[in-house]
C-alpha cells in the first residue's frame, strides 16, 4: 500500500484518554496489508461498511487520519505507516501470548488438534484415524477445518496441514507430499454431456468452483481463459460440498486426484489440465515435545508416505491407473 499525506484533518475528539480496541487495530493492519477495504472484508468475513465504521472509529479515537481512499485505491498516511509498524509488532506479540495459552492447555490435555482442509479430513484422514487412535486409549484427535481467510493468520491448533507455509516465525515445517489437481466429472454427467476432448470443449459445459477463492485452492481462473468464468454454475464453500456437487453431476470441477479413490462415480478428465500444490505440516517446536503430538506427527507422515499413497508423489499418477500399475510420471 502506498503512502499519501492526509488531505483533511480529523475533527477534534472530546475524550481525554485513549481506550483502543485491539480488534480495530487488527482490522486496520488487515486493510493495510490487503490494499483495499473490499479485499480485507472478504478475508475478515465482514462487510465493507462494517470495516469502514471500525476504521473511522479508530481514526476518531486517535484524532489522526490513517487511510486515504480515492479512485486509485487506498493509501496510508504518515500516521497510518507508524501505526502499521506498531500493529505488526502487536500482532506478533499476540501470537506469542496465544502460544503460551496453547502450551499450558496442551500440557493438561490428551487432545491433539489439527487444522486441515475439510476435504482431506473427510476423505483421507478420517478413514485412517480409527486404527491409529486404538493404539492409545487416552489420545483424542481434534480435527478442525476453519476458514483459512480469518483475520488471524496464525492457527491456534497444535498441527496445521496446508499448501502455503504461513509467514510466521518459530514454525517447524515438514513437506508431507504433493497435491495434484485436475478436472473431474461424474459418470452420469459424462453420459449426458460427453467427455471433453480438449480444454476448448469446457466452453459449453457447466463448471463447479470452490468459493471463496483462496491461494490454497486451485481455481478455474488459473487454468482457463477469463471467458469461461461465466460457465460456473455452482459455487461450493468447502471441499466436501465441492466434491458432492461434482459427484452428483452438477458440472466439471477441479479436484485432488486422491478423491478418485473415495467415490467410483468420479471420472478424471483432461489430464493435461492439472496443477500441483505442496502439502506441508507446520507446528511450533515446543508442541512436538509432547509425546502424543509426536505420535500424531509420525502418523501423518506415514499416511502421506508415497510408497503407500502414490497420489501424493512429486510426479503425477493418473487416477485411471490401477493399484498394480501406479508409476509416477512427469
Amino acid at each position: 500500500m502506498g503512502v499519501k499525506d492526509s488531505p483533511l484533518p480529523v475533527p477534534e475528539s472530546e475524550h481525554s484518554e485513549l481506550n483502543f480496541d485491539w480488534n480495530d487495530v487488527q482490522f486496520f493492519v488487515l486493510v493495510a496489508q490487503c490494499g483495499s477495504l473490499r479485499s480485507a472484508s472478504q478475508k475478515a468475513n465482514r462487510s465493507v461498511n462494517s470495516l469502514r465504521r471500525r476504521l473511522e472509529l479508530l481514526e476518531h479515537k486517535m484524532n489522526r487520519r490513517l487511510l486515504v481512499r480515492d479512485a486509485t485505491g487506498t493509501y496510508l498516511t504518515e500516521h497510518g505507516q507508524r501505526l502499521l509498524a506498531v500493529g505488526n509488532g502487536m500482532y506478533e506479540a499476540s501470537l506469542d501470548v496465544a502460544d503460551e495459552f496453547a502450551r499450558a492447555e496442551q500440557e493438561q490435555s490428551h487432545s491433539v488438534s489439527i487444522d486441515v482442509d475439510d476435504g482431506l479430513t473427510s476423505y483421507w484422514l478420517m478413514p485412517r484415524a480409527p486404527r491409529f487412535v486404538e493404539s492409545d486409549s487416552y489420545l483424542q484427535l481434534d480435527f478442525r477445518s476453519p476458514l483459512r481467510s480469518r483475520v488471524s493468520a496464525g492457527s491456534q491448533c497444535d498441527l496445521t496441514i496446508c499448501t502455503n507455509v504461513p509467514s510466521r516465525r518459530n514454525l517447524m515445517v515438514t513437506r508431507l507430499g504433493y497435491l495434484h489437481v485436475q478436472p473431474f466429472a461424474s459418470r452420469s454427467f459424462v453420459k449426458r454431456h460427453g467427455e471433453p476432448e480438449d480444454p476448448a470443449a469446457l466452453d459449453t459445459l457447466p463448471l463447479v468452483e470452490r468459493s471463496p477463492r483462496e491461494s490454497e485452492h486451485v481455481g478455474w481462473a488459473e487454468l482457463v481463459s477469463k471467458r469461461l468464468e461465466r460457465n460456473i454454475s455452482v459455487l461450493a464453500n468447502s471441499g466436501c460440498s465441492q466434491f458432492a456437487a461434482v459427484c452428483n453431476g452438477a458440472g466439471v470441477g477441479l479436484l485432488p486426484t486422491y478423491l478418485a479413490s473415495a467415490d467410483d462415480r468420479l471420472v478424471p478428465l483432461l489430464e493435461g489440465m492439472r496443477q500441483r500444490r505442496d502439502i506441508y505440516l507446520t507446528y511450533r517446536r515446543d508442541v512436538a515435545e509432547h509425546r502424543r503430538v509426536r505420535l500424531v506427527i509420525d502418523w501423518l507422515k506415514g499416511i502421506f508416505n508415497t510408497r503407500q499413497a502414490l497420489w501424493f508423489s512429486e510426479h503425477y499418477v493418473s487416477p485411471t491407473k490401477t493399484s498394480n500399475d501406479q508409476t509416477p510420471t512427469e
